[in-house]
């Protein structure tokens, strides 16, 4: 409202002016065209991000003493990721077309005056802090007199945090001005003026923190026939934050002014001011906290799995019943999702036209549109002490 009553001071003035004008002129397109434009724009984006790993560990130990027999297949992993991404789009577009014409006798005899102001502000941080302290990852398989088979351990740590925080804009500001007149025609002044401001806020902040989560699968046999296999351990800890602000201001002005004989004698005002405030924050986290996950099968006669061949195990019994270790699937995740939009769309059309014998009074019109919005989303996931035992 403070930008509409400085565009009426404005008026005034530009109406003084015109009047003096047009007792000056007698004919034709005698008078001045103004306009002015001005666009600001601020922008700023930040991005972090940190990923942090203390005392990860892997380790696979096989030991035989005989030493007949097959090891194989251990995969561990350890993984701490963080991404940020903060980023500013702005667009503004602005034109102004203005056009006197004179026909027979009097033509359009004073002033149009179009003004424009853009002003645009974002900001953008995204925070993303990926943390993983004392993992360990171990796979351990003694044997004695040692025949047999031992394979397919799978361990992993992984941690993940990713922010996102995003300003777009797109400011369109436009004004088109005629005067054309017959006779006695436009005899005075038009006057436009447009503000839009936008000032745009967006955070995001995800954190993954996971300490101490260990995966053991630990096989000891002595006598040492016999197959362990498959065991697939894991610790997840994940968090994803979005922040978004998104506006669309659109302005638009048309007046006309056209006369025969005694045309349109007097002027037009048009005054539109947009204004939009936008916070979004985004905060998500997932802190997981002494995850640990085992595995330890302990034979001693350590009869093996199947014959291949025959489904018999060596004792010539049904391999279905001979035990053989398999098939041990734990996991830990933690998830943290948050987000947070802010949509603005703003749009302004205002035309004005004044035709005939003797249209000789103003029109005035005037828009204002003012728009806020606060967003804010949190999400917290945590997970204690986790133990998976076989």
């Amino acid at each position: 409202m403070k930008r509409l009553s400085a565009l009426v001071a404005t008026v005034v003035l530009a109406l003084c002016f015109g009047a003096s004008q047009a007792a000056a002129m007698e004919g034709g397109s005698g008078a001045g065209q103004d306009a002015g434009q001005s666009a600001g724009s601020g922008q700023s984006a930040s991005g972090g991000s940190g990923a942090y790993q203390l005392g990860p560990s892997n380790s696979a130990g096989s030991i035989r003493v005989l030493s007949p027999g097959d090891n194989g297949s251990v995969s561990q992993s350890n993984n701490t990721t963080a991404g940020a991404v903060a980023a500013n789009l702005n667009k503004t577009d602005q034109s102004v077309d203005q056009s006197q014409t004179g026909g027979a006798g009097y033509g359009s005899d004073s002033t149009q005056i179009a003004g424009q102001e853009a002003k645009n502000a974002q900001n953008a941080d995204a925070d993303a802090t990926a943390k993983q302290l004392g993992a360990k990852n171990d796979a351990l398989s003694i044997r004695v007199l040692s025949p047999g088979d031992d394979g397919d351990v799978t361990q992993s740590n992984s941690v993940g945090a990713g922010a996102l925080a995003a300003n777009g804009n797109q400011t369109d500001q436009s004004v088109d001005q005629s005067q054309a007149g017959g006779g006695k025609g436009s005899d005075s002044t038009q006057i436009a003026g447009q503000d839009a401001s936008n000032k745009q806020s967006a955070d995001a902040d995800a954190k993954a923190v996971q300490v101490k989560p260990t995966n053991s699968a630990t096989s000891i046999r002595v006598l040492s026939p016999g197959d362990d296999g498959d065991v697939t351990q894991s610790n997840n800890a994940t968090a994803l934050a979005a922040a978004l602000n998104l506006n669309d201001t659109e302005q638009t002005i048309d007046q006309q002014q056209t006369g025969s004989g005694h045309g349109s004698d007097y002027l037009q005002i048009a005054g539109q001011g947009a204004w939009s405030g936008q916070h979004a924050d985004a905060d998500a986290k997932a802190i997981q906290l002494g995850a640990k996950n085992e595995y330890t099968p302990v034979r001693v006669g350590s009869p093996n799995g199947k014959d291949k061949k025959h489904g018999k195990d060596e004792h010539g019994k049904d391999a279905k019943k001979a035990p053989h270790g398999g098939s041990v699937e734990q996991s830990n995740s933690v998830g943290a999702f948050g987000l947070a939009l802010n949509l603005n769309k703003t749009y302004q059309p205002l035309e004005q036209s004044q035709t005939g014998h003797g249209s000789s009074g103003l029109q005035v019109g005037g828009q204002g549109v003012w728009s806020g919005q606060d967003a804010s989303a949190d999400v917290f996931g945590l997970q204690g002490v986790m133990r998976s035992k076989k």
